[in-house]
C-alpha cells in the first residue's frame, strides 16, 4: 500500500501513515465515524466507512 488516510466525520484529515505494513493505530481516536482511504501504489483508491466505539 502506498497511502492510509484516516477522516473524520467532517473530513478532516486525522491520521496519514505511508508505511507499508497495511495497519494503522486508532486507539487514540475519539469515539464516532470516520472514514479510511487507502491509495494503492497503482494509484487507485478505495475508501470504506468505520465507526469506532
Amino acid at each position: 500500500m502506498a497511502e492510509i488516510s484516516i477522516f473524520d466525520g467532517s473530513g478532516k484529515v486525522v491520521l496519514t501513515d505511508n508505511s507499508s505494513r497495511g495497519q494503522v493505530g486508532i486507539q487514540h481516536l475519539s469515539s464516532g465515524v470516520y472514514f479510511v482511504s487507502v491509495k494503492y501504489q497503482n494509484g487507485t483508491t478505495a475508501t470504506s466507512r468505520f465507526i469506532k466505539k
